[in-house]
């Protein structure tokens, strides 16, 4: 073997050796680059953000103005009460953490910032300041006066690692259950109505309503109800209509709280005299099972009534059920199949359709009968 060839061996050896330690300095080269990785909590107040907004120190992501119109509304209409939740705004700089940094890019709250700077603006120039809107405006400019925004700051990440976080920020999170957020959600006039409705009356927990569902499958379900559906019936009532296919629609709220409560208490101590609670959620019994129909009784005790007083309303419902009474509800009964719908289930049983010219038709049956 020439000395060649043995320093060629050599070297050939040493190749899995120098491999081995690329991937070692790779590893090890990750890991000082985690460690580098600063993060810390700052507040910034509304005016140093719009500041820094307007120093072009503050680089957001793009952002959809209607989103940010809508949130503005939400701080906007909850000034007075002081009932706004903002999270914490994340951010990255190349600044070392040494000090609260004066620039910065957002990885996540594009709309919030906006929001906030945009409002801060409107109250500097008197936008808002007429009519109804004057005490949120005054509430609204001493909140913004001295509020602080929290900033959880990352120093060191790269643009990929930015990029990353956004997309789990905004996909892994936790959604609450429909059921917690009509118990715990005070600030919603649908929400504490629809719980204090479904805790209370005792025959509406009778018929039953499902809280775990965002629809009540029939006939399997027997309860009357989802939670979803009940708070669409509230809506009905007290003028606002939800998660439907129709266009959203929003009324003034002529009735308090409690009154509402007693117009659709009013209304269901009728609705169970059409059929036992007992069995008012089984489509093996009745069409009020379905959805379709009881939406549509719901619309047609309420049709141009809300602007009435709460002892108005009570008498209307009264009256207008009491048309109903002589109705035979069975689920077998030939009349349900002049309304749009299909036959569906292993028992071929008639299901009215959602949609938007059925619900109408139906209200005017009842209008006529």
């Amino acid at each position: 073997m020439t000395p060649q060839q043995g320093e060629l061996r050599t070297i050939q050896a040493l190749q899995p050796f120098k491999s081995y330690q690329k991937s070692l300095c790779h590893w090890f080269a990750k890991k000082v680059a985690a460690l580098s990785i600063e993060q810390c909590m700052y507040t910034y107040s509304v005016e140093e953000l719009v500041q820094l907004m307007d120093k072009e120190l503050i680089t957001i992501r793009q952002t959809n103005q209607s989103q940010v119109r809508h949130l503005k509304k939400y701080i906007f209409n909850n000034a007075k009460e002081k009932k706004i939740y903002l999270p914490p705004i994340v951010a990255n700089t190349d600044a070392h953490l040494v000090q609260k940094p004066q620039y910065f890019r957002v990885i996540d709250g594009s709309k919030r910032v906006l929001a906030l700077c945009q409002l801060a603006k409107d109250m500097k120039n008197n936008k808002h300041r007429t009519g109804e809107d004057f005490k949120n405006y005054i509430a609204l400019s001493l909140l913004l006066k001295d509020a602080q925004i929290a900033v959880q700051m990352f120093s060191g990440l790269t643009s990929e690692e930015c990029n990353q976080l956004f997309v789990d920020f905004n996909t892994k999170g936790k959604k609450v259950a429909l059921s917690k957020r009509i118990s715990y959600d005070s600030r919603n006039l649908l929400n504490v109505i629809t719980n204090k409705l479904m805790t209370t009356n005792k025959d509406l927990q009778t018929a039953g309503v499902e809280t775990e569902k965002r629809a009540v499958i029939k006939p399997t379900n027997k309860n009357l109800l989802s939670l979803s559906q009940l708070k669409q019936i509230v809506g009905i009532f007290i003028g606002i209509e939800i998660n439907s296919h129709f266009e959203q629609r929003k009324t003034p709220y002529y009735l308090s709280e409690e009154e509402y409560i007693q117009l659709i208490n009013e209304w269901l101590n009728c609705l169970f005299q059409l059929h036992d609670p007992e069995t008012i959620g089984n489509y093996e019994h009745t069409i009020l099972a379905g959805f379709p129909m009881l939406r549509a009784i719901a619309y047609y005790v309420n049709r141009r009534t809300n602007n009435k007083s709460l002892n108005a309303r009570k008498k209307i419902v009264k009256e207008r059920m009491a048309r109903l009474l002589n109705i035979d509800w069975s689920i077998h009964h030939p009349k349900w199949q002049t309304f749009a719908g299909d036959f569906r289930g292993h028992k071929n049983y008639y299901h009215l359709s959602k949609d938007k010219k059925t619900l109408l038709k139906l209200v005017e049956w009842m209008e006529g009968g």
